[in-house]
């Protein structure tokens, strides 16, 4: 009780401050946690890989933060003097740069273990405990804080930009990003998000409204290995169903673990766009006569003939309405999505571009 005092005597001088919440080994509370923002008049940071983002809307929850950060810039009006961290890795680069070079005054992080992960370089104050407990009891120690000008910037601003983001959405591009607006209002169990481009799509772009499945990743040294086997672990050990988001390079990485699929509700989504186009949105793209062998390396593949060698029922739906209609087919499936190289780049700059107000990004996260 002695610490919880001290650290809510810490958090108490500073009106200025965000919560950030990745994934945790146990699952946080929606509401507690709502309270503790309410208490503090923080607005809350989730991460795609946080359960607390997959039960849809809640007080202070900021959606579509990565543009709304690009908005807000280097306006020092957001630039926040706390933040209080539960739970380790965060997806978004933006968030973690924008961190970095904002230098809060205190940044406290809440773990389940004692070991030191500070990518941002800022953290003063360190807590290993569980989280849930950490969520529920430290508001008791907080004097609640009555309604911010701060809190209400931070709401109007995401607000703003959230409006411009979903009529954005309202055109249905038989895109990447348009894939992860249109999963939010699937109904699925759980979702696994493999890494590369689609873990990244998922965190700027699925910000469900309601209550949805839990999304899983493998975040880490994995890298692309292992997704199809991930999702089969994750619908097998759940004993329920999932839905799967992979790349073509993933997908083709772990094809002999198509097999463990064959008995459980698994639906993989593969999008083909014909190579790796995360690699597009790197300065190598610009040297074309390296940069389709070495970084694109395109493969002319569909995978047809790879659901067909292991008895998989197959589809090829060319519209984000027939994606929901395969969604739907009961049992195990491959649902592939082929796409453009290059167009999820064009998207987020269109995206970007609805809600600049002029503020420039911090060097570190400059993004050309």
């Amino acid at each position: 009780d002695q610490e919880y005092g001290k650290l809510a005597n810490a958090f108490g001088k500073y009106e200025k401050g965000i919560i950030l919440i990745s994934g945790t080994e146990e699952k946080i509370d929606p509401e507690e946690l709502y309270y503790l923002a309410r208490t503090l008049q923080w607005p809350i940071f989730c991460d795609v890989l946080s359960e607390v983002r997959s039960d849809g809307e809640g007080y202070g929850l900021v959606p579509y933060y990565d543009f709304v950060l690009r908005e807000v810039g280097s306006d020092p009006s957001f630039f926040p003097d706390a933040i209080l961290q539960i739970g380790d890795r965060f997806v978004s680069k933006t968030l973690l740069d924008w961190i970095g070079a904002m230098k809060p005054k205190m940044h406290c992080h809440i773990a389940s273990h004692p070991v030191c992960k500070d990518a941002t370089h800022t953290i003063t104050h360190r807590v290993a405990t569980d989280a849930p407990s950490f969520v529920k009891k430290l508001p008791s120690f907080l004097a609640s804080h009555p309604p911010s000008s701060w809190f209400d910037l931070w709401k109007s601003t995401s607000k703003r930009v959230k409006e411009k983001v979903v009529s954005y959405f309202l055109e249905e591009l038989f895109a990447e990003p348009h894939l992860f607006h249109l999963l939010k209002q699937v109904s699925a169990p759980a979702f696994f998000f493999a890494s590369s481009m689609t873990i990244r799509n998922g965190d700027l772009f699925f910000f469900p409204e309601e209550k949805t499945g839990r999304v899983f990743g493998n975040r880490g040294l994995s890298g692309i290995d292992g997704a199809i086997a991930t999702a089969a672990g994750i619908a097998r050990g759940r004993q329920e169903g999932i839905v799967a988001i992979m790349g073509d390079l993933t997908f083709l990485h772990d094809l002999n673990s198509l097999p463990l699929i064959k008995q459980l509700p698994v639906k993989i989504i593969v999008i083909n766009n014909d190579g790796g186009d995360m690699f597009s949105f790197l300065p190598i793209s610009k040297r074309k006569e390296v940069f389709e062998e070495y970084f694109t390396t395109p493969h002319h593949l569909s995978f047809e003939q790879g659901a067909a060698l292991f008895d998989i029922p197959y589809s090829n739906p060319k519209t984000l309405k027939g994606v929901k209609t395969a969604l739907n087919t009961p049992g195990c499936s491959i649902i592939e999505l082929t796409t453009e190289q290059g167009v999820s780049k064009e998207i987020y700059k269109e995206v970007e571009g609805l809600n600049h107000f002029g503020y420039s990004l911090p060097q570190a996260v400059r993004i050309d």
